[in-house]
């Protein structure tokens, strides 16, 4: 045997112990438990709010909905008693229609009207585009007290705008009345929401981007921060408008 074989078999041999690779294997799996929880740490203050403002008042209607209140004899747990009253009555199925009618017809036109909206202004050929982009989030940003206020002046069938044009051209249209109540309530909401979804829109379609890019970057063997650096931020009508809606949203909530 000569002398570089016996210097290459007294020479350790380079490699992973067993031992090594599942200590790695457990600190990997240490460090992505860490991970996930920390995303879910900045959720606390919104779950602690969702649970106390929605969750405990839905739970304790449902709990109190299997009760009966009297005069005389108290409260008294009667089942589902309440319930078989309820699918009896006229007027809940007529509610349940009226909600119905309202989703089909009115959320897919505004779908449609954001969708329209939010890719003219992304084609950057529409003239005014910064005023057009105000205008059509203003609505979204408007207290619904007033908002409330500024409705009820137009749809005024004596005082307001429709009362005008009926003094104008002599008629006597009431869009408050119950035949088309449900159509001038879907023009509100059309009014309101749509400028809304032209900005969530948007925010759709660049987080699915972003998905697809880290995807392809981590594939390609780069790491977290390298691909941190050359993320394409938002035009600044999107965060402007990303920021008033936070404050529309806090102003409502201060009501």
């Amino acid at each position: 045997m000569s002398d570089q074989t016996m210097a290459a078999a007294s020479q350790p041999t380079v490699g992973i112990l067993p031992e090594e690779a599942d200590l790695h294997t457990a600190e990997a799996r240490v460090n992505k438990h860490k991970a996930d929880w920390r995303g879910w740490k900045f959720m606390w203050p919104f779950t602690v709010v969702f649970v106390f403002v929605f969750i405990i008042p839905i739970v304790y209607a449902v709990y109190i909905s299997f009760f009966k209140k009297q005069m005389i004899g108290g409260t008294r747990f009667v089942g589902v008693e309440n319930y078989a009253r309820l699918l009896q009555d006229g007027q809940f199925w007529s509610s349940v229609g009226r909600v119905a009618l309202f989703t089909c017809v009115q959320v897919p036109i505004m779908l449609f009207l954001s969708a329209a909206m939010a890719l003219a202004l992304d084609s950057m050929k529409l003239h005014g585009a910064k005023f057009f982009r105000i205008s059509t989030f203003l609505p979204y940003a408007v207290p619904a007290v007033v908002s409330t206020l500024v409705w009820g002046f137009v749809y005024g069938a004596k005082y307001g705008l429709v009362g005008s044009f009926n003094d104008f051209f002599g008629t006597n249209v009431d869009v408050l009345q119950p035949s088309v109540l449900l159509a001038s309530i879907g023009n509100i909401s059309t009014w309101e929401i749509t400028g809304s979804l032209i900005t969530i829109i948007p925010l759709v379609i660049a987080f699915l981007c972003l998905q697809k890019y880290w995807q392809s970057g981590l594939a390609a063997g780069a790491v977290k921060e390298q691909l941190l650096l050359p993320l394409t931020l938002l035009r600044e009508g999107s965060w402007r408008n990303g920021v008033l809606a936070s404050l529309s949203e806090e102003s409502c909530r201060t009501q």
